[in-house]
């Protein structure tokens, strides 16, 4: 029987200064949002290109290494799954990263 998998890795830039959110658990978690340009061709051939903002969500170790090493401009790989959350009856998609890296 098929398993499903739940693996994503995005390369992109970061649109905007990480800032950390603390929660009911009194666990941190780094968010910040990660611009990236899907580019394609019209149908009369014309290039043209769309901006999607993901938000990316880190946790743990990987929060002090966002606050320290992820800055608004650069260009990272992220290596995570996706989450989906419901929040106030709309559903919000986000990246929980498990591997953040420099490009």
């Amino acid at each position: 029987m098929p398993r499903d998998v739940n693996i994503v890795a995005i390369s992109g830039t970061v649109s905007n200064t990480p800032t950390v959110v603390t929660t009911r658990n009194n666990k941190r978690i780094c968010l910040f949002d990660l611009k990236v340009v899907e580019k394609y061709h019209l149908a009369d051939g014309r290039p043209a290109q769309h901006d999607n903002f993901l938000t990316i969500e880190a946790l743990g170790k990987n929060v002090d290494k966002c606050l320290k090493d992820v800055h608004k401009g650069e260009r990272f790989i992220i290596n995570g799954y996706l989450r989906v959350d419901d929040v106030s009856g709309v559903e919000k998609v986000r990246v929980r990263a498990y591997y953040i890296e420099k490009e």
